[in-house]
């Protein structure tokens, strides 16, 4: 494992530029609060139920439900 004092700005950028193809984005939808009888405000909704099927979330239901659908 490298050590932290190797981690420099240099380093995560080419990091990133390896990953960036497998990034999968997880979609936004911007809405007004006030859409919902609340006071107008801006608020954005992150649709992680629209994640790929390979992502954490959706192998920790799976763990869940083959448990019995116990608490994950």
């Amino acid at each position: 494992m490298t050590a932290p004092s190797n981690i420099n700005r240099e380093r995560i950028a080419a990091t990133e530029a390896v990953i960036r193809p497998r990034i999968r984005r997880t979609p936004l939808v911007g809405a007004d609060l006030a859409e919902f009888g609340l006071p107008a405000a801006p608020v954005t909704f992150k649709l992680e139920m629209l994640q790929h099927s390979g992502s954490f979330k959706a192998r920790l239901l799976r763990c869940a439900r083959n448990d019995g659908g116990g608490s994950a």
